[in-house]
């Protein structure tokens, strides 16, 4: 009979280890695992910083958190600052403990030391400064700017409300600016209307009256001679209503013209209100160095396959 041959021993799994001993100055950390399963952990270096844009004239001021994440190798450049990506993950979101059970990959043993966490905080804080710009929209002509994370679709809409209330307040001021003008001339047209109608009346009277006196004339009433200066006042009291209509016309055409005027100028701001039709510019802003601050670099345990 042949011999039992005993079971052969499971080989162990290199990765399924605790997480590697550190000296007490590296902070150690882990990011929570979004998937379920077992969790084999990379190591990484989280940076995180703030970034803050400022500018009175533009009336920006705009404070931005950054995380990175980083390979660490050793080598020559232990982190290619070209290559880091930035991630959602806050200091906030990293767990002191691992997850019971976790793999680790091996740790390079540049990322053992503490010193080089000093180094590559500075090397974050001139990353930051570099590739961190704040960029929006300006329109020209008002100086309105969009905000920070406004779309250019958000921004437009702004736009067209503060140019209809911009537009409403020009309008306001062209009313204004005419209003005495148009008062003016309406009120002068009221007493040349009244003087049309009391000239009128006036000639009304005078004819009657040189009416009256021709037919007494001819019946030997009255003289020939004033009956001929009757006649005269009518042709003059005609003269004066014909002046009169032409004083009406007249400022009727002046008060028509300042219409014309106004709603031609109402008319040219209309035309600027139309946002989706503006040109916007671009604007791109930067930091200065001292509004750049680097809160933590530390290791972080990144689960494989998230936050990469």
């Amino acid at each position: 009979a042949a011999r039992a041959t005993p079971a052969a021993a499971a080989a162990p799994d290199p990765a399924a280890h605790t997480p590697p001993v550190l000296p007490p100055d590296v902070p150690q950390y882990f990011v929570p695992a979004r998937a379920v399963g077992p969790v084999r952990y990379q190591p990484r270096v989280f940076c995180a910083g703030t970034v803050q844009f400022a500018d009175t004239r533009l009336g920006v001021n705009e404070t931005r958190s950054v995380g990175v994440l980083a390979v660490p190798v050793d080598g020559p450049q232990p982190i290619d600052w070209q290559a880091v990506t930035t991630t959602d993950i806050a200091l906030g979101d990293l767990d002191p403990n691992p997850d019971a059970g976790a793999g680790f990959d091996p740790l390079p043993a540049v990322a053992a030391r503490a010193k080089s966490y000093a180094g590559w905080g500075k090397e974050f804080a001139r990353w930051l400064f570099a590739t961190q710009t704040l960029d929006l929209l300006k329109d020209a002509e008002s100086g309105l700017v969009s905000a920070p994370g406004e779309s250019e679709r958000d921004f437009r809409i702004r736009l067209q409300q503060s140019l209809r209330e911009r537009r409403d307040a020009a309008a306001e001021k062209l009313r204004q600016k005419y209003s005495p003008k148009l008062n003016s001339a309406t009120e002068r047209l009221r007493k040349a209307e009244q003087a049309v109608s009391r000239e009128q009346e006036q000639a009304a009277g005078s004819m009657w009256e040189a009416g009256a006196t021709l037919v007494g004339a001819l019946f030997g009433n009255r003289r020939l001679t004033t009956a001929a200066g009757g006649a005269g006042r009518v042709l003059r009291q005609r003269s004066d209503v014909g002046r009169a209509k032409e004083n009406v016309e007249a400022l009727e055409q002046q008060i028509q013209d300042l219409d014309t005027q106004l709603q031609a100028e109402l008319a040219a701001l209309d035309a600027t209100t139309d946002a989706a039709q503006r040109p916007l510019s671009a604007l791109s802003l930067t930091p200065k160095k001292t509004n750049v601050s680097v809160q933590r670099v530390v290791l972080a345990w990144v689960p494989a396959g998230e936050g990469q």
